[in-house]
C-alpha cells in the first residue's frame, strides 16, 4: 500500500486494500475492527471512519472538507459494496407505482419517487432510490412503460489494473463486481484488457499493451459474459444486465455466452450477435420474440447450410428462452409450426437430461412444456409407445424423477396435468402419455395422500365414462391405477371409501366384454383382489367384492379370462379368510362334490366353456386330489371344464393355478387320472419345489439327452424329451401311474448302463418329493398304482437310504 492515496495518508499500520481510485473517489476497504482513521498530511482535518465491536451495522462517518484534497473517501466493509438493483427490479418497482397512482392523480412515495397519472392513465414520473438509482419514465393509457431512462452508480478500476495478477485472481475479482451488480464496471474492464491503456507515471507515459485471447478466457470462466469478434478488428464486450447501445437502438442485454449475445432493445425488437459457424460475424435485429425464435431454429435446429450456431448454442439458447418465459409466450401465439415445435422439444428434452442443468432451470421448463401440449404437440399418433420414447414426455419425466425439485411444484404440475387429461383440447395420445406423467408423480413417496386421491379419483372417473371411443385410454388408465394401487401401493387400502370400491366393481360389470375390453377388466378384478386381500380393509367391503365376484361368475354360460382371473382370486380370498368359504359356496351355488372339493382342498371345479363336469369327472379329480400329499396340490386353484379342444390337446395348466379339462373322463377310464396327474405335475414343479430341488432336477434334464444314442431311457415317457417342463411332469405322472413298474423299468435301465442311469436318479427325486417323516421318527415316501377302473391305491413304504422307496412283500394298499 503506498504512504498515500489520492493525497490521504493512513494513521497507524492497518490492513487496508485499495479497491480503486477515481479522480473523484477512493474506495479503500479494511479488515479491522476496531479503527480505521484516514487524514490529510497537513491537518487533523479529514474524514474518520471507525466500527465498533465488529459491527458493522454500526459504522458511522464524520466529514470535512479537506484543503489540499477534494474528494470523498468511501468506506467499504469487508461484505463489498452493495448490490445493485437489475434493471428487471427497477421496471418492476415502477410497475408497482403505476399500479398504486390514483388515476389523474400524483403520488409521492417515501424513498422511491414521484408520479403523476393523466385522466386517460397514462403518465410520467421520476424514480430515486436510496440505493443511487435513479430514473425517468412514461407509461401509457394501459399502464405499460413506454419511455425509460436509467442511472446508476459505478465504479472503475485503476488503469493497468490487470498488471502482476494471475486469471484465477482476476476472474474473482470481476466474479465478486458481477454479483455486487457493477456490470458497466466489468465491461470497461475487459475492454482496456483488450485494447491496453496508456498511463501517465512521474511525468512518463507508459503504454499496458492488451491481451485479447486473456480476456476472451476470462470472460469465458464469468456467466453470463462474452466477447464478440465483429469486423474491422472490433470486439463487443456484452454482459448480462448491461445497457449497449446498437445500430437499432438501445437495450439491455439478456443474455451472452460463448460468443453470442443477445439484447432486448427498447423498441422492442431483439438484436443477436455472434459468431458465425459459417465464418465471419453477424449482427441481426428480429421484430420481436417470435420472429427471433423461429430464426434460431432455423439457425440451429437443422444440420445443413443454414446453420449458423452450434447444436451445444442452439440449446443454450432455447433453455434462456425457457428459463425466461419468453418461449411460452412464442408458443401460445401459435407462430411455431410442427417442425419447429419439435426441434425445439427436443433441444428441450436434451437440456433437462444433461446434469449441467440445475432443478431451478428444470422447473422452468414446465411452463413451455405445458404450453406445447395445450398447442396440440405432439400431434395425435395411432402408434402409442412408452412416455420415455417421446421428447416432450421424456423431458415431463425426467422433471418429475428429480428428487432436488420441489414437491409443492410436482403437485402444481398435477394439477395442470389432470386439468388436462379431462380436457377434450388434448388429443387423445398425448392424454394417454399424460396418465404415465401422472402415474409417475403419484408414486412419489413425498406427494401428499390428498394429491395422490385426486390422480386416483380422477383416473376412476374417466373409468365410469361408458364411451366406447375411450375404450383404449381406460385400458391404459386401468393399468396405470393397478400400477398405483397394487403394484406400489402409492395409499392404504384402509383409507380407500367403500363408493370407491362400489365405483370400480360398476365399472367391471358394465365394460365392454368383447376381447378389446378384456385388459380393462383383469387390471379392475387385479385391484378389487388385492384390496379384498388387504386385511386392514373393512370385512364389509370385502364381503361386498366377494358378492359381485360370484355374481359375475354365476351368470356367464362361458367365461373369459376375466371371469377366471375372478374365480382364482376368489381362491385366493378364501385360503387367507377362511370363515369366508361358505359365502362364495353359497354365492356360486356349489353343491355335490363340488362342494366337497372346495371344502376339503379350496379349489374350485366350476365350468369354464358349454360343458359342464359329470359325476364321473368329479369323482375322478376328487380321487386324484385327494391321493396326494396336501403341500403338493396347493399351488392348485380352479379346474375348469370346457369344449375348446386343440388337436391332441386333452388339457392345458397355466402358472396362475388353473387347470382345464377339454374331454370327459369317463371316455377314458383309468387313463383319465393321468391327465390330471400330469397337469398338477406341471404346477409342482413350477410352485412346490425349492430352489435346490429345482437345481437338482435341471441337471437330471440335462445329462439325459448325453450318453450312447439310448437317451430315450432316461425319460419315463417319449413326450419327456421334448423340454425340462414335460420331462418333469410325465415323471410326475408315471410314478403316480404305476411306481413299481417304473422303478423296475428304472432299475433294468441302470444294470445296462450303469453309467447313464438318469432314470432311476429321476425315480430318486420323485420318491423324495414325496418323502415325509412318520409318527416312528422313519423317513416314508409314497408308492402309487392306477387300477384299469381308474381306482387309485396309494401306500406308505419306508425311504431307504439309497433314496429308492423300500417295498415290502405285502403292500398295504389305500384305495381313493
Amino acid at each position: 500500500l503506498p504512504v498515500t492515496i489520492g493525497g490521504i495518508s493512513v494513521e497507524e499500520n492497518q490492513d487496508i486494500q485499495l479497491l480503486s481510485e477515481t479522480e473523484n473517489e477512493v474506495v479503500i476497504e479494511s479488515n479491522d475492527t476496531e479503527k480505521v482513521a484516514i487524514t490529510q498530511n497537513s491537518s487533523d482535518k479529514g474524514i474518520v471512519i471507525k466500527e465498533k465491536q465488529g459491527k458493522k451495522e454500526e459504522v458511522f462517518k464524520q466529514e470535512r472538507k479537506l484543503s489540499t484534497v477534494k474528494s470523498t473517501v468511501s468506506f467499504l466493509l469487508t461484505d463489498g459494496p452493495q448490490s445493485r438493483l437489475p434493471y428487471s427490479e427497477v421496471r418492476n418497482i415502477i410497475k408497482d407505482m403505476i399500479e398504486k397512482c390514483p388515476v389523474g392523480e400524483s403520488l409521492w412515495i417515501e424513498d422511491t419517487g414521484w408520479i403523476t397519472k393523466n385522466v386517460d392513465g397514462s403518465g410520467n414520473g421520476t424514480l430515486n432510490l436510496p440505493d443511487g438509482t435513479k430514473a425517468e419514465f412514461k407509461f401509457d393509457k394501459d399502464g405499460n412503460i413506454t419511455q425509460i431512462a436509467i442511472e446508476q452508480p459505478d465504479i472503475a478500476l485503476a488503469p493497468g489494473w490487470w498488471e502482476g495478477k494471475s486469471n484465477e485472481e482476476i476472474i474473482s475479482l470481476l466474479q465478486d463486481l458481477l454479483q455486487q451488480g457493477y456490470v458497466d464496471t466489468v465491461a470497461q474492464a475487459l475492454r482496456e484488457l483488450i485494447t491496453g491503456v496508456v498511463i501517465e507515471e512521474g511525468g512518463k507515459v507508459r503504454v499496458i499493451p492488451g491481451d485479447l485471447e486473456r480476456a476472451k478466457t476470462i470472460a469465458s470462466q464469468l456467466e453470463g459474459v462474452t466477447i464478440i469478434d465483429m469486423p474491422a478488428d472490433t470486439h463487443y464486450v456484452r454482459i448480462v444486465g448491461q445497457r449497449v447501445k446498437t445500430s437499432q437502438g438501445e437495450g439491455i442485454v439478456l443474455y451472452a455466452k460463448d460468443g453470442l449475445a443477445i439484447t432486448e432493445l427498447d423498441n422492442g425488437r431483439i438484436m443477436f450477435e455472434g459468431k458465425s459457424t459459417l465464418g465471419g460475424s453477424f449482427n441481426v435485429s428480429f421484430g420481436d420474440w417470435k420472429e427471433f425464435t423461429k430464426a434460431i431454429v432455423s439457425w440451429g435446429g437443422d444440420k445443413g447450410q443454414n446453420q449458423r450456431i452450434t447444436p451445444d448454442q442452439f440449446k443454450d439458447i432455447i433453455k434462456f428462452l425457457c428459463v425466461s418465459s419468453k418461449l411460452t409466450s412464442v408458443i401460445k401465439s401459435g407462430a411455431l409450426d410442427t417442425n419447429e415445435m419439435e426441434k425445439i422439444v427436443r433441444a428441450i428434452a436434451d437440456i433437462v437430461d444433461d446434469s449441467e442443468t440445475t432443478s431451478l432451470e428444470k422447473e422452468k421448463m414446465i411452463e413451455p412444456l405445458l404450453a406445447f401440449l395445450d398447442a396440440g404437440f405432439p400431434p395425435e399418433s395411432n402408434c402409442i409407445t412408452q412416455a420415455s420414447d417421446i421428447p416432450l414426455f421424456s423431458a415431463f419425466l425426467s422433471i418429475i424423477h428429480d428428487r432436488d425439485i420441489n414437491t409443492s411444484v410436482k403437485e402444481n404440475l398435477a394439477q395442470e396435468l389432470l386439468s388436462r387429461l379431462t380436457s377434450e383440447n388434448v388429443n387423445f395420445s398425448n392424454k394417454i402419455y399424460i396418465s404415465e406423467l401422472l402415474t409417475e408423480i403419484a408414486s412419489d413417496n413425498t406427494i401428499s395422500i390428498s394429491t395422490k386421491q385426486t390422480i386416483i379419483s380422477t383416473f376412476i372417473s374417466l373409468l365410469k365414462d361408458q364411451n366406447t371411443e375411450l375404450l383404449y385410454l381406460q385400458t391404459v388408465l386401468s393399468s396405470n391405477l393397478k400400477k398405483l394401487l397394487v403394484e406400489r401401493k402409492v395409499i392404504p387400502f384402509d383409507t380407500i371409501e367403500k363408493s370407491m370400491v362400489e365405483d370400480l366393481l360398476n365399472i367391471l360389470k358394465n365394460a365392454p366384454e368383447s376381447a378389446e375390453g378384456i385388459p380393462l377388466r383383469k387390471n379392475i378384478v387385479d385391484i378389487l383382489r388385492e384390496i379384498a386381500f388387504d386385511p386392514k380393509v373393512d370385512n364389509a367391503i370385502r364381503r361386498e367384492i366377494i358378492t359381485d365376484f360370484c355374481s359375475i361368475i354365476r351368470s356367464k354360460l362361458t367365461l373369459s379370462d376375466v371371469e377366471i382371473n375372478i374365480a382364482l382370486s376368489l381362491v385366493d380370498i378364501a385360503r387367507e379368510y377362511s370363515n369366508l368359504k361358505e359365502l362364495i359356496a353359497t354365492n356360486l351355488n356349489l353343491s355335490g362334490k363340488q362342494l366337497d372339493i372346495w371344502n376339503d382342498f379350496g379349489i374350485l371345479v366350476i365350468r369354464l366353456k358349454d360343458k359342464d363336469f359329470s359325476e364321473f369327472d368329479l369323482d375322478t379329480i376328487y380321487s386324484v386330489l385327494s391321493s396326494l400329499p396336501a403341500n403338493l396340490i396347493t399351488p392348485v386353484k380352479v379346474i375348469g371344464s370346457s369344449n375348446t379342444q386343440e388337436m391332441m390337446v386333452v388339457a392345458r395348466v397355466s402358472s396362475s393355478g388353473l387347470i382345464e379339462i377339454y374331454v370327459h373322463f369317463d371316455i377314458w377310464g383309468g387313463c383319465a387320472n393321468y391327465i390330471l396327474f400330469h397337469e398338477i405335475g406341471h404346477l409342482v414343479d413350477w410352485h412346490s419345489l425349492t430352489p435346490d430341488q429345482r437345481k437338482e432336477f435341471d441337471r437330471l434334464h440335462a445329462l439325459s439327452y448325453t450318453g450312447s444314442g439310448d437317451s430315450w431311457k432316461n425319460f419315463a415317457r417319449p413326450y419327456g424329451e421334448e423340454n425340462r417342463e414335460e420331462d418333469f411332469a410325465t415323471m410326475f405322472e408315471a410314478y403316480t401311474q404305476d411306481t413299481l413298474s417304473l422303478l423296475a423299468r428304472a432299475k433294468t435301465y441302470a444294470e445296462e448302463d450303469p453309467i447313464n442311469n438318469l432314470l432311476i436318479e429321476k425315480v430318486k427325486f420323485m420318491a423324495k418329493l414325496f418323502a415325509h417323516r412318520g409318527r416312528d421318527g422313519k423317513m416314508y415316501t409314497y408308492i402309487y398304482k392306477v387300477e384299469n377302473d381308474g381306482t387309485i391305491k396309494r401306500a406308505e413304504v419306508e425311504l431307504g437310504s439309497d433314496d429308492l422307496p423300500v417295498i415290502p412283500d405285502n403292500i398295504n394298499w389305500e384305495t381313493f
